[in-house]
């Protein structure tokens, strides 16, 4: 998530942490915080609380911690992040997060409890990424051609040879395989046009997020040379 002007005045109506599934290894962070501001029409917007770049937005607790410290938790100091209309410290403001973090609630839960599900989105140039050897030996593909087999029907894939690959994260073995997928797309950006991202889609009945495979929103990072 872009961090935003502290101009502009924040009302937090809530706030949610989700855990990620057990097939992720464990050198990945297993967390993506989800943060509720009151949109101008009153009702409660939903966004990805994270400032990683180029990169599925995975965190620690710890990495949360340090982005409110450093933008939000500031706010309430000039009353310019209010919770649910009303001031608040910093401290108290924390103290919700940490709240939230003992807390956190599986993928699966997210649609049923919040009207929200997750997405990942990978893109890249085809034509530079066959043929490369994965980065890690636990990866189960042993190279990209072997993730672009397992899910070449599912592909979106342009006159310039970009493929682009959704893929809702509650879906078996989708967290790790993205991740896995993800790895071979980061050895290129500095060569090449990547994307990778996670994105919220919102039922019809919230406010919507515009969701599109080839121009990612607030929640993706692009990286070109």
């Amino acid at each position: 998530m872009t961090l935003e002007s502290k101009d502009h005045s924040l009302d937090e109506l809530d706030r949610v942490v989700v855990k990620v599934g057990a097939d992720v290894p464990l050198y990945w962070d297993h967390f993506v915080p989800i943060v509720f501001d009151r949109a101008e029409d009153g009702e409660a917007r939903p966004s990805l609380l994270s400032k990683k770049a180029h990169h599925l937005a995975f965190v620690t607790e710890a990495a949360v911690f340090s982005l409110l410290c450093d933008d939000r938790a500031q706010r309430c100091v000039d009353g310019l992040l209010r919770v649910n209309g009303q001031p608040i410290l910093p401290e108290r403001y924390l103290g919700l997060w940490r709240s939230a973090f003992s807390q956190p609630i599986p993928l699966g839960d997210l649609a049923t409890r919040y009207s929200l599900r997750l997405f990942a989105m990978l893109s890249g140039p085809l034509d530079r990424l066959r043929g490369a050897q994965a980065p890690r030996p636990d990866s189960p593909f042993a190279t990209f051609d072997d993730f672009e087999s397992r899910y070449a029907e599912r592909m979106i894939v342009g006159t310039d040879h970009m493929f682009a690959l959704k893929m809702d994260l509650t879906e078996p073995n989708a967290v790790r395989d993205m991740c896995f997928g993800e790895e071979f797309l980061l050895r290129i950006r500095n060569e090449a046009q990547i994307v990778t991202g996670i994105e919220l889609e919102v039922s019809a009945r919230s406010v919507p997020v515009q969701c599109s495979m080839f121009s990612f929103q607030e929640n993706t990072h692009v990286v070109s040379n």
